[in-house]
């Protein structure tokens, strides 16, 4: 086995390990996969829309999360009649 194969390798199961733990996530906030998804792109364009990269034409870009965090609904405020 070759340096580059056990490289490959690790990575395939840090991957791996990454995927269940933002499953685990999920399961836990009651989100499904496509909702944080969703939120990262809708992010995405928010930030591109305007500043420094504003109007800006950007194709074929890659945008890395490193890290994931949740918060807890809070419940809706009560409102005085």
């Amino acid at each position: 086995m070759d340096i580059d194969s056990t490289k490959a390798e690790r990575r395939q199961k840090e991957d791996e390990e990454r995927f269940a733990q933002i499953m685990e996530i999920c399961q836990t906030h009651d989100v499904t996969w496509r909702d944080i998804c969703n939120s990262f792109v809708t992010g995405f364009d928010i930030a591109v829309g305007s500043g420094p990269l504003c109007e800006e034409p950007i194709l074929g870009s890659v945008f890395l999360i490193e890290t994931i965090e949740l918060l807890k609904k809070s419940p809706k405020p009560i409102s005085d009649p």
